[in-house]
């Protein structure tokens, strides 16, 4: 077989096209894999509808994979045909096949389904990277992964605590040691979030933006926003005690209001999840996280999420993002089982 199933976007804007390509042979460093199940992102349809991390096109959307090695490629050592496989990447999960870089995959536990481990690279590094990785591209709270809890007795306060994101920031702020980790999200999340680590949950269908920026004034050390738009921005600002180590944005968020942050004397950054492609500071920490986010998962200190599986394989792709852009998901990740796409 030489030709596989991929999902296109041939332009800006454009319909999603399913099309043949051919399956790519691994070069020096790098692993073959055949994509068994492949996460959808609000990262996924942004990129269709503004361009965002887009050089050229046709471009293969999706950027969570997880699989199966059935080629390794020069130079490659710790891994072999048959390995499972999660990785993370700016596009090319929505197709069957794809060569990657051995280097920034990591291997799933046996613990974990393909399925659970394909929602996870993306939204979990987004998370560690903002929490843990040294400025510029994070706070720096643990950015060698670190088990002495160095943070204990200290607060943390999530807002959108009930998204993907979210959901892994809780379980990371766990990890840390927070004493105290709030979460903003909807109520009928409440218990589910405890259960992750959370101490508190602020109903979000009961408490705007700003009844929580009078409420908790300056009452929090680090603030993960995984809203980033709107009220959240004023609510972030808020609430952040003075001296408090920052606030990670998920979102690009307006250069008036960061020059506003600069001027409280409000540390912040903007966080990118990609582990390689970006910058040194972002390569360096992806390789930390192929190291350490195994054992993380194996050890079951950090949880997967619930899933959905759309059906068609890649053809359901298209209609699940729609989903995501209305905002219709919650409490779930979408997933595509790309070897189940027919031709027809």
């Amino acid at each position: 077989m030489s030709n596989q199933l991929a999902l296109i976007l041939p332009a800006l804007q454009a319909e999603l096209e399913l099309v043949k390509r051919p399956i790519p042979k691994p070069g020096p460093g790098q692993l073959l894999v055949k994509i068994h199940s492949a996460g959808l992102n609000p990262l996924d349809w942004t990129m269709a509808g503004f361009g965002i991390f887009i050089k050229k096109f046709p471009q293969v959307l999706g950027s969570d994979y997880a699989g199966e090695v059935i080629e390794v490629g020069e130079g490659v050592s710790g891994w072999a045909k048959g390995d499972r496989l999660m990785h993370q990447y700016i596009s090319g999960s929505f197709q069957q096949y794809a060569a990657l870089p051995a280097e920034f995959s990591f291997k799933i536990p046996a613990t974990l389904s393909y399925d659970v481990a394909g929602t996870m690279p993306t939204v979990l590094s987004t998370g560690f990277v903002g929490l843990f990785a040294n400025s510029p591209i994070g706070l720096g709270l643990n950015p060698t992964f670190a088990r002495n809890q160095p943070h204990e007795g200290k607060s943390a306060l999530v807002l959108g605590g009930g998204s993907s994101v979210g959901r892994f920031v809780i379980q990371q702020l766990k990890f840390l040691g927070f004493s105290t980790i709030v979460a903003y999200a909807s109520g009928r999340h409440t218990d589910y979030l405890k259960s992750l680590g959370a101490t508190d949950i602020i109903d979000r269908t009961q408490s705007t933006f700003e009844q929580v920026s009078s409420r908790f004034a300056g009452q929090f050390g680090v603030i993960f926003d995984a809203v980033s738009r709107d009220g959240s921005l004023d609510a972030s600002a808020a609430c952040l005690r003075s001296g408090g180590v920052g606030i990670v944005f998920v979102l690009p968020i307006p250069a008036e209001f960061q020059e506003r942050l600069k001027q409280e004397g409000k540390n912040f950054v903007l966080v990118s999840g990609h582990i390689y492609d970006l910058t040194p500071e972002h390569e360096a920490f992806g390789r930390l996280q192929v190291e350490h986010v195994p054992k993380l998962l194996e050890e079951g200190l950090i949880k997967g999420l619930s899933v959905e599986v759309l059906p068609g394989g890649l053809r359901g792709v298209a209609g699940g993002l729609e989903r995501l852009r209305k905002g219709e998901v919650s409490g779930i990740k979408l997933v595509a089982h790309p070897q189940e796409t027919t031709e027809a």
